[in-house]
Order: C-alpha cells, then sequence, then structure tokens
C-alpha cells in the first residue's frame, strides 16, 4: 500500500482530502436541528457528497499539477497552501448555503472545525516526525503524515468530536443571546485569524516540521479547542440556569394566584355567612312594610338589596378556572398601578393544552404587558386581552399601551416571550408579536388538536 501511495501522488491527495477535510464538513454539520437546514436531510447528503467529490477532484488535479509545475518544496508549499485557502473558502461558502443559522453561530462551529483540523494536522505530522519506524508515505493532504495514522485519528477522534457537537454545542447554540453570539463571534473572527496566519506562517518557512514547533503547536490547538469546550458548557449551564429560575418565577407565580384564589373563596365564604345572618332582618322589615300596605318602600328596599349584593357577587372573566384566577390576579395588580385591563374572554375548560402550557401562556402575555404599562409616562396605560376558541384553535388576542423608548425587556418582548413562543410551536400555532400603532400588539393560534 505505501509503494501504491509513494508511486501514485493523484491517490496520495485524493484519499488524504476524504480523510481529513471531509470528515471537518460533517462535523460542522452536527450542531444544527434539522429545521435549520436549507434542505430536506437527503437532498443535503445528496448534496454534500457529490459536492466533497467534485472539490476534491479538482484539489487533487490542481494538487498534482503543483508538483509538476514548481520546484523547490516553498514554491510547491506556497501553491499549495493558496489552492487550499481557495478550497476552504468554497467550503465555507457552500456551509453557509445548507445551513440557515445566523452567521456569527455558523462561524463559530466553523471555527472549531478548522481547530480540530489543525489539531489533527498537527498530531499526525509530529507521529511522521518521531515516529521510530519511519513511515515513508507522506504528504498526505495537509502536511507530513502517515495515511493509516489519520485514519485511526478519525477512528477515535470523530465520533467523540460528533458527540460533543450534539450534546454540548447544539443545546447552547439554541440557548445563545444575539448579542453574546455577536461579541464572542468576533473575537472567534479575530482569534481565528491570528491562528490560521500563523499555521500558514510556520508551515510555509517550513519550521512547522521541526517537533518543537509541532509540540507548541500541538498544544495550542488543545488549548483553543478545550476552550471552546469550556465556553459551550458555561452557556448551556447558563442556560439550564436562566430556565431554572423560569421555572421558579412561574411557580411563584402560580403560588400567587392560587393564593389570591383562596383570599377570594374565603371572603365568599364569609361574605355567605353574612348574609344569613342578615338576611333575617331584611325580611323582617320588606314584612314589616307590606303589614303598613307600603308595598312600594318595600320594592325598594328590595331592589336595593339586591343591588348591594350584585356589587359583592364575585368578578368572574370567563368559564375556564385557570384562565379565570389568572385574569383576576392580574386585574387586582393593573388595579393597584392604574392600569385598565379590559378583557373579553370566551374560553370553557380546554382539552388539548395542558394547564402548565395554559398557565405559561396567558401569566407571561400578561406580565410582559403589565411590565410595559408600567413605563408609560403619558396617559393612563391599557391592556386590552381577547380570547376565544375558533374551530379547534385556540387565538388570542392583546394590545397594551407602549412607551416608544423603553427597552425590549419594558416593551413586552422579554425571556417570558420565548416560553410564549416555545409554547405555540409545540402546539403547531402562529405568534406574531411587536410594535404596531404606538401599542404592542400579540397575536397567539394554538391548534387544540
Amino acid at each position: 500500500m505505501n509503494d501504491f501511495l509513494n508511486a501514485n501522488l493523484f491517490a496520495r491527495y485524493l484519499l488524504g482530502f476524504w480523510f481529513q477535510v471531509v470528515p471537518v464538513a460533517f462535523i460542522c454539520l452536527l450542531p444544527f436541528d434539522r429545521e435549520d437546514y436549507r434542505l430536506p436531510p437527503k437532498r443535503l447528503a445528496i448534496l454534500a457528497v457529490v459536492s466533497m467529490v467534485l472539490l476534491s477532484l479538482a484539489e487533487t488535479a490542481v494538487l498534482v499539477r503543483n508538483e509538476s509545475l514548481f520546484t523547490g518544496d516553498n514554491a510547491i508549499t506556497t501553491a499549495d497552501n493558496l489552492v487550499r485557502f481557495v478550497t476552504m473558502i468554497v467550503c465555507l461558502a457552500l456551509y453557509f448555503y445548507c445551513v440557515r443559522s445566523t452567521a456569527m453561530k455558523k462561524i463559530l462551529v466553523y471555527a472549531m472545525g478548522f481547530t480540530y483540523a489543525a489539531f489533527t494536522t498537527a498530531l499526525g505530522t509530529l507521529y511522521s516526525n518521531i515516529n521510530p519506524w519511519q513511515v515513508k508515505e507522506s504528504g498526505v493532504l495537509l502536511q507530513d503524515g502517515s495515511l493509516y495514522f489519520y485514519i485511526a485519528l478519525d477512528v477515535l477522534l470523530v465520533p467523540a468530536a460528533a458527540a460533543f457537537m450534539r450534546r454540548q454545542v447544539r443545546p447552547a447554540l439554541k440557548n445563545m443571546e444575539p448579542a453574546i453570539t455577536r461579541k464572542i463571534g468576533t473575537g472567534i473572527i479575530l482569534l481565528m485569524l491570528i491562528y490560521g496566519f500563523s499555521f500558514a506562517a510556520v508551515t510555509g518557512a517550513r519550521t512547522f516540521y521541526t517537533p518543537p514547533m509541532l509540540i507548541v503547536f500541538f498544544s495550542l490547538s488543545l488549548c483553543v479547542f478545550f476552550s471552546f469546550a469550556l465556553f459551550f458548557s458555561i452557556v448551556r449551564q447558563s442556560a439550564q440556569t436562566a430556565k431554572a429560575e423560569e421555572e421558579a418565577q412561574r411557580l411563584a407565580q402560580q403560588v400567587e394566584i392560587d393564593a389570591l384564589s383562596y383570599r377570594k373563596m374565603m371572603d365568599n365564604i364569609d361574605q355567605a355567612r353574612a348574609v344569613r345572618h342578615d338576611v333575617r332582618h331584611h325580611m323582617r322589615q320588606i314584612g314589616s312594610m307590606l303589614q303598613r300596605g307600603d308595598h312600594e318602600g318595600a320594592e325598594v328596599y328590595t331592589q336595593t338589596y339586591m343591588e348591594r349584593m350584585d356589587a359583592q357577587s364575585q368578578t368572574t372573566v370567563c368559564q375556564n378556572y385557570l384562565v379565570n384566577n389568572i385574569v383576576l390576579y392580574y386585574l387586582e395588580l393593573c388595579q393597584k398601578n392604574d392600569i385598565e385591563l379590559r378583557h373579553r374572554i370566551a374560553l370553557s375548560e380546554l382539552t388539548g393544552i395542558s394547564p402548565v402550557d395554559l398557565t405559561v401562556l396567558f401569566s407571561n402575555i400578561l406580565e410582559n404587558a403589565l411590565n410595559a404599562c408600567r413605563q408609560v409616562t403619558e396617559g393612563r396605560p391599557f391592556i386590552n386581552l381577547h380570547s376565544e376558541c375558533v374551530g379547534a384553535s385556540l387565538v388570542i388576542v392583546m394590545e397594551n399601551s407602549l412607551n416608544p423608548r423603553a427597552s425590549a425587556t419594558e416593551t413586552g418582548s422579554g425571556i417570558g416571550m420565548k416560553s410564549v413562543a416555545a409554547i405555540v410551536k409545540t402546539h403547531d400555532g402562529q405568534m406574531d408579536a411587536g410594535p404596531k400603532n404606538k401599542l404592542y400588539v400579540t397575536r397567539i393560534s394554538l391548534c387544540l388538536e
């Protein structure tokens, strides 16, 4: 096999491409979900395979041609580095086309793939320099190294890198804030530019092949890779902490809602006791008026008594017990903050959505609307809430006052709306929320089947 590879330069470069470049391309696609891909999985796989075949044949042909056109190791290395740079740009363009995530997230993952490639290259070249058996086959693709060693590296490292991308990087990318992504992405771009130029400089100067330089570069690549691992681990832990805090806040809201319901229930019990205690006095007074023939006075007394009883009765906004309690809770908060909450809710008991999701849904949109109204400085703020079932869908439309100069959290588009969006996605629904005509408008439609 070694004699064949040494005699066949084209096969050596072609195999080197498939054992050094293709695994990196595969790894870079793993951190994204299926919906992040621009094409269906089958078509994406076909595009990837066809692109890699064409790119490997084209690059290999140019590299082999460089061997016959140029003389001297430095000239050949310089020409080959230019070819590999063009190949890297083409791979980056294909990668950006196939994945629909933000540019910074794609660059972050691509930088990890580049680090992995530099790490394996340094390790392979170090092996070829200190290998006591002195394997003759060399110059696989990127640098000197045994093809068998790169195959062994792929068998050992690709599954581990793939598992890391799926279990650590993917959850971190899902929960990474855009502001954090931009800052980290900018730093990563600068770091990788320095890293890439230093890589090209040492390989072009042929100083890369000395064992001390290889050990330094191998150690540097290892440190960069573990820095990535630490960063994504921190992001994932932060996301889990934020989720736990959000859950704790939701539970606290639920406790307050339950406490409000309990207080209202106890008020009703006390009110019923008072009514039973006073009813005989009212009946005696009405009976006395009737005995005197004061029918008009008895009628006025009865009417006044009935109006007082209606005023003391509990407010009910809808027939759904859970939604009713949530709206009553925020109705009380709005009254304390001088905010007008107008509601028109036609909901009974709902099937197809869990009580937890229903609580998160209404609590978050009302909480964000309340926070937005608290920032309004001109006029009396208000919230208009309308909800009903249309066919098999739950429809919610809400408008609330808005301070145009307030931040995203203050206008009602903070972390709570992410939970609402997740519930909407789970129920194959649609959501549209944002400023419109000096108001913040939220429209939600959920499928309950």
